[in-house]
């Protein structure tokens, strides 16, 4: 929740988290292999953000999923996370 709002850098997260900078890297870095987050050099400092392009392509994924599944409640769960992904994105100023 916290990179959906602003990029931080790993410290930044660690202090905010309560939890090491070594346990952020590790985080980071399954997030970053996933396509899911993005890093960019700021000074001495990578600052992350989350792909937000991503993430709403995987939410139509898993929309998609559900629509072929009989299961109701996964579906509205879907729905309901696509719409906190897209009151996020509103709230931003950012689009698509």
């Amino acid at each position: 929740k916290l990179l959906l709002r602003r990029e931080f850098c790993v410290r930044a997260l660690s202090r905010r988290l309560g939890i090491s900078e070594p346990a952020v890297s590790q985080h980071l870095k399954v997030l970053r292999s996933a396509h899911l987050v993005k890093g960019h050099k700021k000074g001495y400092f990578t600052h992350y953000s989350v792909d937000r392009g991503k993430l709403k392509e995987l939410s139509n994924q898993l929309a998609e999923l559900c629509e072929e599944s009989s299961d109701t409640l996964l579906s509205d769960s879907i729905a309901i996370l696509q719409e906190s992904i897209s009151g996020s994105l509103d709230s931003s100023g950012e689009s698509g």
